[in-house]
């Protein structure tokens, strides 16, 4: 039973990162690409899923940090590089002037 009760938590979590990533990139993002004349088209898909593991990320690591809860995958090198790459993502169209997914 406890392990259905988590299974339905991170179904949860995993919903709120979702809405959530998708309401800071589209009111927060998307504000700021048209300001730099990055046009806020294609598979913006890609940038709100970026967003939103950005914000897990850091929800894991405030966990960890404040509330003093071990967490496994925070030692995990592959939480780190989807974390890197989240962070390109989000951050490449600045570079090269328009979003290229």
């Amino acid at each position: 039973m406890e392990l259905l009760r988590d299974f339905i938590v991170l179904v949860m979590k995993i919903l709120i990162f979702l809405a959530a990533g998708l309401a800071v990139t589209v009111y927060f993002l998307k504000p700021i690409y048209e300001m730099r004349g990055i046009a806020f088209t294609g598979n913006v898909w890609v940038i709100w899923f970026g967003v939103a593991f950005i914000l897990y990320a850091l929800v894991t690591w405030i966990e960890v940090m404040i509330l003093r809860n071990k967490q496994d995958r925070l030692y995990s090198i592959w939480f780190w590089i989807t974390w890197i790459a989240a962070v390109f993502i989000v951050l490449r169209p600045f570079q090269i002037g328009e979003i290229p997914f």
